[in-house]
């Protein structure tokens, strides 16, 4: 929805002494800001695309549903989604969940294994 996981970009590649310009394919990685019933839970880098299950597997892997069945996942900002440019999620389940802590720490969509000693 609304943004592209890959754009081409003029690169210089190097082979030996020789340069040469090509167009190379790069994944574009921005921030999603995650809500809970409209509270900012955590702020992550992501490749766009499937961002709803992205901030709901967030919730949901976090605890912080407690158990809440979700209602609704959209995109939220203060004007319309294009404002925030598909950047803001919002996770509903209309108040049940448990009002979340943000996270201020550094937050990662990854699985965890990538940097660790496992």
């Amino acid at each position: 929805m609304g943004k592209r996981r890959s754009t081409t970009l003029l690169v210089t590649r190097m082979d030996g002494d020789r340069a040469a310009r090509r167009p190379d394919e790069l994944a574009v990685e921005e921030p999603l800001e995650i809500h809970l019933d409209g509270v900012v839970v955590s702020t992550t880098m992501r490749t766009p695309g499937n961002d709803y299950e992205l901030a709901v597997g967030f919730c949901h892997g976090d605890g912080l549903l407690g158990g809440a069945p979700v209602t609704g996942v959209r995109y939220c900002a203060a004007g319309s989604a294009v404002d925030s440019e598909f950047n803001v999620v919002t996770v509903e389940t209309g108040g049940r969940a448990p009002v979340p802590t943000p996270r201020l720490n550094t937050t990662s969509s990854s699985c965890g294994l990538c940097g660790s000693t496992t």
